[in-house]
């Protein structure tokens, strides 16, 4: 299916336009731009899949693709959307899919999935609660280690016991087949001591091999499991670090934020009728020093006619 573009105000050309510009159109609509035959020819070996063509007339015969939608477009508006104007082709790509499971960051996954077209915002206690998760989560991964590592010890342990077990019935056997006889020689006497210690070293070998091999492995294990919890801690110093550099930590929640608006409105209610309450008081005690003030001036005037009434008498 060949469709012909010449003019700006195709919708595909806009599109295509957008997604050279626009890294976050890019992103949103998971495709991007592949410029050049060979680039789109290895796109379309390594399994991507192509959604549209934009070729050249006079190149269109070049174009070994042909099952696949391509749109014939002028020289002038590929000079908008290509750097490399020679070659006269690109083409719009999709992303390819990841199949890869969400186990140990699903807590994180979940959260950012729901608001990936939005600015994701943490509390201090979801947070917290995600670290967590993902903390159990890298401690449930290495039980299975522990377990071994115990369980290697336990068997070498065993295998002691039963070595020292088969040595202790091999020296009973030993002591009982002992008979001595006048006419036995030395030599005889030695060589059935000789034969007889054959299954004791046996199973001394068996109880000293197994607590090697016990041991051994369990170092092993312990120094793979001290790796393990080492890089664990990195990761997850890495990502507490991420997150909090990343999320945007808010208050707990709407209502706690009116709550306290209104306690800060009592609170500056209380103060303004204080403060009312104040300015009243300072106008009572000023008319009060007035009122003072006049009847001092009075009296002054009383003794003053009393003391000229003496004086004239």
């Amino acid at each position: 299916m060949i469709n012909k573009i010449s003019s700006k105000e195709s919708s595909l050309f806009k599109y295509a336009k957008k997604l050279i510009s626009k890294s976050n159109f890019r992103k949103r609509e998971k495709k991007f731009i592949v410029e050049g035959f060979r680039e789109i020819q290895h796109c379309k070996n390594s399994n991507f899949t192509i959604d549209q063509i934009f070729v050249l007339k006079d190149k269109l015969q070049s174009l070994s693709i042909k099952d696949l939608k391509i749109n014939l477009i002028t020289r002038e508006l590929i000079e908008q959307i290509i750097y490399r104007e020679s070659e006269g082709i690109f083409a719009i790509v999709n992303y390819k899919t990841s199949k890869i499971k969400l186990e140990l960051l699903a807590p994180i996954a979940a959260l950012l999935l729901e608001k990936k077209n939005e600015n994701t915002s943490l509390t201090a206690n979801s947070l917290s609660t995600i670290l967590g998760g993902v903390s159990s989560r890298l401690d449930e991964n290495r039980d299975i280690i522990r377990y071994i590592i115990g369980l290697l010890v336990f068997l070498g342990l065993l295998g002691t016991f039963w070595g020292l077990l088969q040595t202790i019935s091999s020296v009973s056997s030993v002591i009982q087949s002992l008979e001595i006889s006048v006419n036995e020689n030395n030599a005889n006497f030695f060589d059935k001591i000789i034969k007889g210690l054959n299954a004791p070293m046996e199973g001394m070998s068996t109880a000293f091999s197994s607590s090697l091999f016990g041991l051994g492995t369990s170092l092993i294990l312990g120094f793979l499991d001290l790796q393990v919890s080492q890089a664990n801690n990195r990761f997850f110093n890495e990502l507490e670090d991420w997150l909090s550099q990343k999320a945007i930590f808010t208050a707990p929640s709407e209502t706690k934020n009116i709550e306290l608006g209104e306690v800060a409105l009592e609170n500056l209610a209380v103060i303004s009728k204080n403060y009312i309450n104040t300015e009243n008081e300072k106008v009572k005690t000023s008319e009060r020093l007035n009122e003072l003030n006049l009847l001092l001036s009075r009296l002054t005037e009383k003794l003053d006619d009393e003391k000229n009434i003496k004086h004239s008498i």
